[in-house]
């Protein structure tokens, strides 16, 4: 059972213990039923109510509104950025607002409090929209970022297109030079790799990865390959070859 589930149920639970105390709770306390995340009250089920508090605590990361929306998954309202503006939107009608920090749902009418709606310039939006498209479009024909720096290093880079984040990406980055092969995995801002794309660039990209990416060893490389649907014969030749002798390594 996972903790959104546990929270709609009102049953009381933890899960990812640390000395501090645990990363995620569910708390119920009479008419109350709360979800604390890393000691933040992020959410609030008032039953008697029958009204939802969401509040980001002053911690508007990825990890928070995950676990945000996670809870909002039972309800046609989610938090999505739109243009670099994080936003609560109500699926049933197509309504924005624009992310307060702290907003109160009534379960019943699923009106929200603030409720300040998103302003849009339809010229601007209708620009951002076509180059959203064109780089999508452009992600999905060419799957790949392909470049050859001055000291001859061969740097791929490949996006997980079926990503369901909403705000990030994730990115795969394999780097050849001579007869070292590395890899590297993260998570990057939509916007960093579309722009990537349409400028095709790879260098903003690839030092993102090696600073803030999780390095990948032997057969992580090779499952995180088969893990973003990699067709390897598309691949430049030095990184196939690296491949080739890292299966052969790993067998």
């Amino acid at each position: 059972m996972s903790l959104a589930e546990a929270f709609w149920m009102a049953k009381p639970c933890w899960k990812g213990c640390r000395k501090s105390g645990p990363r995620d709770k569910v708390v119920v306390e009479g008419g109350e039923v709360r979800y604390f995340l890393w000691g933040s009250q992020i959410v609030t089920w008032n039953k008697k109510e029958n009204t939802l508090r969401v509040d980001d605590c002053h911690w508007k990361t990825t990890l928070t509104f995950k676990r945000l929306n996670s809870i909002l998954s039972k309800l046609p309202i989610f938090i999505r950025s739109i243009h670099g503006v994080t936003c609560l939107v109500d699926s049933t009608t197509g309504t924005e607002y624009v992310w307060e920090g702290v907003h109160l749902i009534h379960l019943e009418t699923h009106a929200v409090h603030p409720g300040i709606l998103r302003k849009t310039n339809p010229k601007v939006s209708q620009a951002l929209q076509k180059y959203y498209t064109t780089a999508t479009e452009l992600m999905s024909k060419h799957r790949q970022l392909v470049a050859q720096t001055l000291t001859d290093e061969v740097v791929c880079l490949i996006p997980k297109l079926y990503s369901n984040g909403q705000f990030q990406l994730s990115l795969l980055g394999l780097y050849v030079n001579g007869d070292a092969f590395r890899g590297y995995v993260g998570k990057v801002a939509c916007s960093k790799v579309y722009s990537a794309f349409m400028k095709n660039t790879t260098q903003s990209l690839a030092d993102h990865l090696t600073m803030k990416g999780e390095e990948l060893y032997g057969q992580e490389i090779l499952s995180a390959i088969s893990e973003f649907r990699v067709e390897t014969t598309c691949l430049p030749p030095k990184v196939v070859r690296q491949l080739a002798l890292l299966k052969l390594v790993e067998a």
